[in-house]
């Protein structure tokens, strides 16, 4: 009888220790994160609120900073007047049937990216303005993707839906159906010598490039640096003024999915032996 009890104590007192060990253990991390209707920003300053991930609206510039490195953020609703930067490393963008106008400034960008950041689509979303739709910093990597059939379409009027400069990486995964269009210039623009510039389109997933002059334009870089277009979705470049890819580097173009590229003049130029060269 006394070895029963002894049993029943032992047990006891190790399913005590255990529980107490899971009591003591931390709670698993959870990033922070903060929704924003960005129709409610209007002419007065606004921060987070206590818990949520950093950000910062200036009222009077009309920017929205996001600041939390590794923060998770989601803008909705509609606004006709609105500069957003994401600037917090690791950091990720929900835009859910977002629909931005960004201000007329000479900087005044709709998204400025200023680290390693991703972009998750939740239905038809739309990026409007007469400067750059999306500005990345050079050395950086962006990435759209979708999981649920949303869309991006970035539209400006004279300037680059996207512009990339040196060493950067976009990929486009998941479903994600991206747009980048310029009425009067360039849907893609990509500038400066670097060694490292890949574009990615994965299976499943669609990129769009049209542009008034070219759909995407690789300028400036030289023939011994290699421009990387691996697709393996479907990759769309169409320029209604001028080439659908107009290249002046080496541009290799890899994967196992469909390029279509169309222009007035050329579906792909490449420059001069100096300048250009393509590879498949």
């Amino acid at each position: 009888m006394q070895k029963v009890k002894t049993r029943v104590f032992s047990v006891f007192m190790a399913l005590t220790l255990v529980a107490t060990m899971l009591v003591a253990l931390p709670a698993a991390a959870h990033a922070a994160t903060a929704t924003i209707d960005v129709g409610t920003l209007g002419g007065s300053n606004a921060n987070n609120g206590v818990g949520d991930a950093e950000w910062y609206y200036d009222g009077t510039t009309k920017h929205l900073n996001l600041l939390e490195a590794g923060g998770e953020y989601t803008l909705t609703g509609t606004s006709t007047e609105l500069n957003v930067s994401l600037s917090g490393a690791g950091a990720i963008l929900t835009l859910n049937n977002a629909d931005i106008t960004a201000s007329t400034g000479a900087s005044d960008h709709a998204i400025t990216i200023g680290a390693n950041n991703t972009i998750k689509l939740i239905g038809a979303n739309k990026l409007t303005g007469d400067n750059h739709g999306i500005s990345p910093s050079p050395g950086f990597s962006l990435t759209i993707t979708s999981a649920v059939g949303g869309s991006l379409t970035v539209k400006t009027t004279n300037n680059y839906g996207i512009v990339t400069m040196g060493n950067f990486t976009l990929n486009i995964t998941g479903d994600a159906d991206v747009t980048f269009e310029s009425v009067n210039s360039n849907g893609i623009d990509h500038q400066g010598a670097a060694t490292n510039q890949i574009i990615n389109v994965a299976a499943g997933a669609k990129l769009t490039a049209k542009g008034g002059y070219d759909g995407m334009r690789i300028f400036d870089m030289g023939i011994s640096n290699v421009f990387t277009l691996n697709v393996d979705g479907t990759a769309e470049f169409e320029g209604t003024g001028h080439d659908g890819i107009r290249n002046l580097t080496t541009l290799k173009i890899t994967g196992s999915g469909t390029v279509i590229a169309k222009g007035v003049t050329c579906g792909i130029y490449v420059g001069d032996s100096s300048l250009g060269n393509l590879i498949f």
